[in-house]
């Protein structure tokens, strides 16, 4: 029997309706950084689309055929401890969320966002006075460079693809020298997770006369709900009455509709 080691996330693509701990395979190249705490991204689904994640829990496990690896770890150490885990568990049962939305109320929001550098030549300044007052500047040459050949402007995590980890050491000594200028924004690194709702299309009348016969008993009640609480997030409606919401059938029919809404973390 072939081991690995098998982390368990909390993924942010699940719906409450399947959200669980699903493992993955932690691969040799991430084997020092995937560790609990620790946010990731990961495949989900049949698509495979990437999904953020956090992992809860490490061990050593079978390598189980078709466990999807984790595709790169996104902070250099935890960013929750075990008592917070165990808190995000605790809140998913409290107040019926998934997981991760547990997981995010958890965390401060700054974690979801990372700070973009985009560095200039400085203005009027060719590469020959670049050269001249970057004299005694170790490595300054190949990240000018790149630096004018990318038009005089780049994002520091180019210059560092093409010059190496030490590019931005040497943008701020050239700085000091008057040749550079760095400008610095903040930007999600992970979209926002959006929820998919869904409401009754017709009257809630007409919603009924068109699942009255023919329609399981989970479409009848999932009409039922909708008629009562107007629109509601479809893995909720889906929880509550064992509809599947993944078919068309009901969206077909014109019965319902859907649209999406960015989620913001727990409901109470």
């Amino acid at each position: 029997m072939e081991t690995a080691e098998i982390v368990k996330i909390a993924v942010s693509a699940a719906p409450y309706s399947i959200d669980k701990p699903y493992d993955y395979l932690v691969p040799p190249e991430l084997l020092e950084t995937a560790v609990p705490g620790v946010r990731v991204t990961v495949p989900f689904g049949r698509g495979n689309r990437t999904s953020e994640g956090i992992i809860l829990a490490r061990t050593p496990g079978e390598k189980m055929q078709g466990l999807k690896p984790l595709l790169s770890v996104l902070d250099r150490e935890p960013v929750l401890d075990g008592d917070g885990i165990a808190l995000a568990l605790w809140l998913r049962q409290r107040y019926f969320c998934t997981l991760f939305e547990a997981v995010k109320a958890i965390l401060p929001a700054g974690l979801w966002y990372q700070i973009r550098e985009v560095w200039h030549v400085t203005e009027g300044m060719d590469r020959c006075a670049a050269d001249g007052a970057a004299t005694g500047i170790r490595r300054a040459a190949p990240v000018l460079d790149a630096l004018f050949a990318a038009g005089g402007s780049a994002e520091l995590s180019v210059l560092e693809d093409a010059c190496g980890r030490e590019a931005g050491t040497v943008l701020r000594a050239l700085q000091k020298a008057g040749v550079t200028v760095c400008e610095t924004a903040a930007r999600r690194r992970i979209g926002d997770k959006s929820r998919r709702m869904v409401e009754l299309a017709v009257s809630a009348e007409e919603a009924a006369s068109l699942t009255e016969k023919r329609s399981s008993p989970q479409r009848r009640e999932a009409v039922r709900l909708l008629a009562a609480e107007g629109r509601m997030s479809a893995a909720e409606v889906c929880y509550f009455t064992g509809v599947s919401m993944a078919t068309p059938g009901m969206e077909k029919a014109g019965i319902v509709a859907f649209q999406r809404k960015r989620s913001c973390g727990c409901r109470t």
